[in-house]
C-alpha cells in the first residue's frame, strides 16, 4: 500500500510524443501520440518508491505501451458524371494518416440540386456512391465521413462530390432549308430540363 511510482522520459519508436517523466505517482499514466500509420512502442523504465521520504526503493521495472494510430484525413473533393459510381480511397502522406485497416462510415449528405443516390453506410474499405443530378448545372453532395482503424477513431472529414450533369440531344421535328456551299448550323436550346433541342 501507499506505493509511489517515478519515472525518466520513454524510449520511443516512430516518433512518438508526449512521453514526459514523472515522479512519486500513484499509478503510471499518460497521454501518447502516434503519428504514423502502423502500431508504435514507447518503453519506460520505471522506480517504485516506498515511505513517507521515498526511502525504501524498489527494483526498477519496464513498461511498454503499444499506441496504435488513429486515422487523420484531411478534407477531400471530387467530381463524377451524373449516375456514374465514385469512389474514394484515402491514401497515407501529405498530410494523411491512414493505416491499413481503416473502415469509413458516413450519414446522409447535404445536396444541392435535388441530387438523389446518396445514403449513409458504415464499416466500408472505401467511400464509394452514386449520385444522380437532375438539373442541367453542376450541383454537390458533401458528406461527413469518420475512419476506424483497430477500435481507434480519427477525425471527422468531409468529401464534397461535385455531380455533373450528362446532356441528352434529341432532334426538333421542324426542317430547315439551306443552299449548296451555304454552311449549316443547328440551333441548340438549352432547357431546365436538361434537354438540348436542336
Amino acid at each position: 500500500a501507499n506505493t509511489t511510482y517515478s519515472w525518466s522520459a520513454p524510449t520511443v519508436t516512430g516518433g512518438i510524443t508526449g512521453g514526459s517523466s514523472q515522479t512519486n505517482q500513484i499509478a503510471i499514466s499518460g497521454s501518447l501520440t502516434n503519428p504514423t500509420n502502423s502500431n508504435q512502442t514507447a518503453t519506460y523504465t520505471v522506480t517504485p518508491n516506498y515511505g513517507a521520504t521515498g526511502t525504501c526503493v524498489g527494483l526498477p521495472f519496464s513498461v511498454t505501451v503499444t499506441v496504435k494510430p488513429n486515422p487523420s484525413i484531411i478534407n477531400l473533393t471530387t467530381a463524377v458524371c451524373t449516375g456514374s459510381l465514385v469512389t474514394i480511397n484515402p491514401i497515407n502522406g501529405s498530410g494523411n494518416i491512414v493505416p491499413a485497416s481503416t473502415l469509413y462510415s458516413w450519414g446522409i449528405p447535404t445536396v444541392t440540386g435535388g441530387i438523389t443516390g446518396g445514403t449513409a453506410l458504415t464499416n466500408q474499405s472505401n467511400f464509394n456512391q452514386t449520385l444522380s443530378n437532375p438539373t442541367s448545372s453542376p450541383q454537390t453532395a458533401t458528406y461527413n465521413v469518420t475512419g476506424i482503424a483497430n477500435s481507434c477513431f480519427g477525425n471527422t472529414f468531409t468529401i464534397v462530390v461535385t455531380v455533373n450533369p450528362n446532356p441528352v440531344v434529341i432532334a426538333n421535328i421542324a426542317t430547315q432549308t439551306t443552299c449548296s456551299g451555304v454552311s449549316y448550323s443547328p440551333i441548340l436550346i438549352s432547357n431546365p430540363s436538361n434537354v438540348i433541342t436542336t
